[in-house]
Order: C-alpha cells, then sequence, then structure tokens
C-alpha cells in the first residue's frame, strides 16, 4: 500500500482546508442528526437486506441517514502527524488539533492536552459511490490494515472508530462500597502471613486479572485465564517447595515426574504407531499427550478447589458455538483468532464476562480459605454510561469544531462542562 501527503488541492488550496465533496460534516465536525421517520425506516429497511459486520453496519447506516458520498471515521494514536492521504484505499486523514483557523485561542490548550495524554485525535474520510456489503466491509479492511500495520512502521499504535458509532459499547463503573475496602483489607493481611514465594504467586495472578478489566475482550479472556493458570500451576508444580502454604493447602498428591515422564512417552508411542511423524499425527500427539495433561492438571484442580464439577464442566466440556473456553484460549494462544475480526470479537464477547466470575470465584475461595472465612461481600453488577462521543441526535452533539472533537474522543479535559443537551433547546 502506497501512500503520499498531499499539500495542494487543483484549486491551488491546501486539500483539507476545504469540505471534499459529498461529506457530511467538515474537517473535525460532527453535526447534529436531523433525519425524519421515513428517512429511518427506508435506511433500517435497506440494512435488513444487507448482512454487514458491526463496524461495516455503522458506517454504511450513517453514510446513508446523511446521504453522503463516503464513510466518515475516526483515527485515534499515539502518534502526532500531519494530514495524509493513502492513496491506493484513497482514506483521508486529518488531524483534529491542526489550527484550519490560526486564531482558535483553544488550539494551543488541547494541543498541551493531548500531548500529556499521548493520544491525538483524528478526522477520517473515504469517498464512496458504491453501496455493496463487499465495498462497504472492504473500507473496513483498508482501515483495519493502516491500523495494523501502523505499529510496524514506527513504536506507536492507532485505531480507528466510525464517527457515528451505534452506541453498543457502553463504560462500565462501580461505586466502592465499605464492604469491599474491608475485603481489600482482609487480603492484604491474608498475604502478610504467607511465605515470599506464595506472596509472589498470589500477586502475579491478582495483577494479570488487574491487567485483564483494562483490556479489549480478546486480550481480557487470554489474560483471564493466565491469571487462574499461573497461580494453579504454581501450586500443582513439582518445583514448589514443600514448605509452601498454598501447596500444602490446594495441591493434589501427584505421580513423580518419572512416572509422569514414563506415561507421556507411553501415550506418544501408542499415537504415532507405524504411522510415521506426520504434521497432523505430531499435532495429536501434543494435544493428547502433553497439552492435555495441562488439561487434566488444570481441571482436577479447580475441581478441588471449588468443588463444584459444574465449574470444571464450564471451563473445559461446555460449548459455545463449537468452542469451549478451554478451545477458545487456545485459539487465542496459538494465534488462530484475529483481533479485529467482529465475529471473533463477538464470540468473546460473549463468553468473557462467564470466564471473569469463575476466576473471581476461584481465587476468592483461596483467599477464604486461607482467612477460614467467607469475608468478600457478593460482586455488583457495575453501572452503564455512554462515552459522551457516542451520544447523537441532539444539539449538544454538535462539535464546537476540531478542537471539540478532539475532547470528546480523547477526554482530555474534564467534560463536567461540556453537556450533551437533549430534547428541545
Amino acid at each position: 500500500m502506497t501512500s503520499a501527503n498531499r499539500s495542494k488541492s487543483s484549486s491551488g488550496t491546501t486539500w483539507y482546508a476545504t469540505k471534499p465533496h459529498g461529506r457530511f460534516n467538515d474537517w473535525g465536525h460532527r453535526k447534529w442528526l436531523q433525519v425524519s421517520e421515513e428517512k429511518l425506516a427506508a435506511v433500517d429497511e435497506e440494512l435488513r437486506r444487507v448482512k454487514l459486520s458491526p463496524r461495516a453496519h455503522s458506517l454504511y447506516r450513517f453514510a446513508r441517514l446523511t446521504d453522503s458520498s463516503g464513510v466518515e471515521f475516526v483515527v485515534i494514536s499515539s502518534a502526532q502527524f500531519v494530514p495524509v492521504i493513502f492513496e491506493r484505499s484513497n482514506v483521508h486523514i486529518v488531524p483534529c488539533f491542526t489550527p484550519m483557523n490560526p486564531l482558535n485561542p483553544q488550539y494551543d490548550k488541547r494541543q498541551t492536552a493531548m500531548t500529556k495524554r499521548g493520544e491525538f485525535i483524528y478526522d477520517g474520510w473515504i469517498p464512496n459511490e458504491s453501496w455493496s456489503a463487499s465495498r462497504v466491509e472492504q473500507m473496513v479492511s483498508s482501515l483495519d490494515d493502516i491500523a495494523s500495520l501502523t505499529s510496524l512502521s514506527g513504536a506507536y499504535y492507532a485505531y480507528w472508530e466510525p464517527k457515528y458509532p451505534s452506541p453498543t459499547h457502553p463504560i462500565p463503573w462501580h461505586v466502592a462500597t465499605p464492604a469491599e475496602f474491608e475485603a481489600l483489607a482482609t487480603s492484604i493481611e491474608v498475604m502478610a502471613q504467607l511465605p515470599e514465594a506464595d506472596k509472589r504467586a498470589l500477586r502475579r495472578s491478582a495483577a494479570w486479572m488487574a491487567a485483564a478489566l483494562v483490556t479489549p475482550p480478546i486480550q481480557r479472556f487470554l489474560l483471564l485465564f493466565v491469571s487462574f493458570e499461573s497461580l494453579a500451576t504454581y501450586i500443582e508444580g513439582t518445583g514448589t517447595s514443600d514448605a509452601s502454604v498454598l501447596r500444602s493447602a490446594f495441591a493434589a498428591d501427584r505421580p513423580s515426574k518419572s512416572r509422569r515422564r514414563k506415561r507421556r512417552k507411553q501415550c506418544i508411542q501408542n499415537v504415532f504407531g507405524n504411522r510415521g511423524a506426520t504434521p497432523k499425527i505430531v499435532e495429536r500427539a501434543y494435544a493428547e499427550c502433553i497439552h492435555t495433561s495441562i488439561r487434566e492438571m488444570l481441571e482436577d484442580h479447580i475441581n478441588r478447589v471449588l468443588a463444584d464439577p459444574q465449574v470444571s464442566r464450564l471451563l473445559f466440556a461446555q460449548k459455545s458455538g463449537s468452542k469451549t473456553l478451554w478451545q477458545l484460549r487456545n485459539d487465542i494462544a496459538h494465534g488462530n483468532l484475529y483481533l479485529l475480526s467482529d465475529e471473533d470479537t463477538k464470540l468473546l464477547s460473549s463468553q468473557v464476562a462467564l470466564l471473569e466470575h469463575i476466576v473471581r470465584r476461584y481465587l476468592t475461595t483461596l483467599f477464604s480459605a486461607l482467612a477460614e472465612r467467607d469475608y468478600f461481600p457478593r460482586t455488583r453488577k457495575p453501572i452503564l454510561t455512554l462515552p459522551a462521543h457516542q451520544a447523537f441526535g441532539s444539539p449538544g452533539t454538535d462539535y464546537a469544531g476540531p478542537t471539540g472533537m478532539a475532547e470528546y474522543y480523547a477526554n482530555v479535559e474534564a467534560l463536567s462542562a461540556s453537556y450533551v443537551r437533549m430534547g428541545p433547546q
């Protein structure tokens, strides 16, 4: 894919100084959508006949609602760069901190705020005349390629989203209670009584879970498994000291290392037989004789800790679609799931809450057993709210130029003075 920065348009002016033909918004703006019921119904009826992934659906819907000859999107990046056009895909990207009006008093303020945050906001546009499903999905793929390959070109990231996203991803937040802080204090006291190696194992597991809660669904799913596996393998591992409190409290009586090695060797010989070392046979031997032993250890471990066989069934036997949670974990770890696939993301998103519940229950059960009492309060559901930039349908969402758009998307400043006004003004 080639790209070139165009400094001048055919009229001799800077190409991003004027709104491109067929575009609904000026650069850095997002106008209030005023759409009739008839138009909404017609576009929604059209969409029912077109099978699209969620992001393509959002691009398509709002382009049709606004009668735009193209799609608008937003790029968020840790890199600062000038306006650019990617020639092959005809993708136009313009920074929202560009002082299109050099006298704008907010420019320096927003620029400084974004620099401190290390996250810069860009407005994007792809002109388009063909509205087939394949063409819209092709635009999504082009934007995904730009975002993914950005990190190869430089040591920074970029991602994108439709400028008018369907508000389907609310932000969860909580109100912490005194009981939860009392549980936190008790957990700290429990940890303090353990040998140093046990502390490190628990800290590592808890840190993996904490990291999982601030990552997207696919990464979160894998990190939750790592949280569980790292502690379980420490407790059950042959290298763990006999002085370990966790080992003495929760580990199984396991066969000796030599006996396990002999059993693996016999299993591999049985799989290979006289069939030779074909790739499929090697994969089967690994799955049945080596990897399966890890699964068996984890299954046995969680059955003993939780004393609830339903949990191991949820992890290793019950399928979502054609995969168990354990098989999904393997697909992620071996690179067989696609981070940008809407289908894969939807599948993982539907299962990550279940996995989080299991891992949280596993860790709280361990702590409670060490404290000899169940001291954790019941987990409450989060409060859900939408990001300010996902709100639409009122004059309060009409951005006041590029710096206003940057403020909404990056939340570079507290939004206490930025109200989303709903209803008649």
